[in-house]
């Protein structure tokens, strides 16, 4: 029995099984549209004006010990990575992008993880930390269903 286990783990048909598994990636696809949503009006606060969102003026005064340009960095970025989290593999075009704008977004989490710790303290970087936890569940369940897809299993 060990190992059968053994085995499966060492060929990722553990793993495979997992998310082949309909319910998972239902709830994949729930988690990519909610982070989709989450990451482009990030973004769009960023962009525009205090006035115009509900949130940007918030954004704009926690976000203001960075340089302008670094803002709408992020705000371009967070926009292109919500884009990134549903459109490649819905149009089956290039769908390797998603799991790779996940892990972008992870990285732009881990800098905000050491901004809200810099600036503002330990306990406000649990949100970054766990909106990266979230990104990596997705990056991991779209790059084995690209993988398993690709193996034909």
């Amino acid at each position: 029995m060990k190992l059968e286990l053994r085995d499966q783990q060492m060929s990722g048909k553990a793993n495979s099984a997992l998310w082949s598994n309909p319910t998972t990636t239902k709830v994949l696809r729930v988690v990519q549209g909610f982070l989709a949503l989450f990451f482009l009006y990030g973004g769009a606060i960023k962009l525009v004006p205090p006035d115009l969102l509900p949130g940007a003026a918030l954004m704009a005064t926690l976000l203001s010990p960075l340089p302008q340009w670094i803002v709408d960095f992020i705000g371009i970025s967070e926009v292109l990575g919500a884009f990134g989290l549903i459109l490649p593999m819905r149009l089956g075009i290039l769908p390797i992008l998603t799991p790779l704008a996940a892990i972008g977004l992870i990285i732009e989490m881990v800098g905000a993880t050491i901004f809200v710790v810099l600036f503002y303290g330990i306990a406000p970087a649990a949100f970054s930390v766990v909106t990266g936890l979230v990104l990596a569940f997705v990056a991991s369940g779209c790059w084995f269903r690209l993988k398993t897809a690709s193996e034909g299993v």
